[in-house]
């Protein structure tokens, strides 16, 4: 399936409908080459692209298409995207996922994986981060 037949297929469908079609697009896509180069290509869109693409990830779970909108340069991409990659990515992708988003967005990040109970990546998190900054190494020693 290209972008073109994509897009037009999910055209009438209602949102809801919509984005349940792009979960189950996004679960095929793991077996299905073409429609994971397809969903990448949705990717690189318009805002409405990269929300689709986003929500093919519950499916899916790519944590590369994730992490690739973790720097969008609309905010609420990279909200949807920290949101994912708080469910689907392991300690080190959460890591370098906090390193990546802007700095105002980290706190919020934080928070969420505070909910999801993700102890040891924030507790990495500021660890890493009083090693890097002087003033804060002498508190944390």
């Amino acid at each position: 399936m290209n972008l073109t037949t994509l897009l037009r297929t999910l055209e009438p469908l209602t949102h809801q409908r919509r984005m349940q079609q792009m979960v189950q697009i996004g679960r095929q896509s793991r077996d299905n080459k073409a429609l994971a180069s397809t969903l990448n290509q949705l990717a690189q869109g318009d805002f409405y692209q990269s929300c689709l693409s986003l929500q093919s990830c519950y499916g899916s779970q790519n944590i590369e298409l994730i992490n690739q909108s973790l720097s969008d340069s609309s905010c609420r991409i990279r909200s949807l995207a920290l949101g994912l990659i708080v469910l689907f990515g392991d300690d080190n992708q959460l890591i370098a996922g906090l390193e990546a988003i802007p700095t105002k967005q980290r706190s919020h990040f934080l928070k969420q994986l505070l909910k999801k109970r993700r102890y040891a990546v924030i507790e990495r998190y500021l660890t890493n981060l009083a090693i890097a900054t002087p003033l804060l190494r002498n508190f944390y020693t």
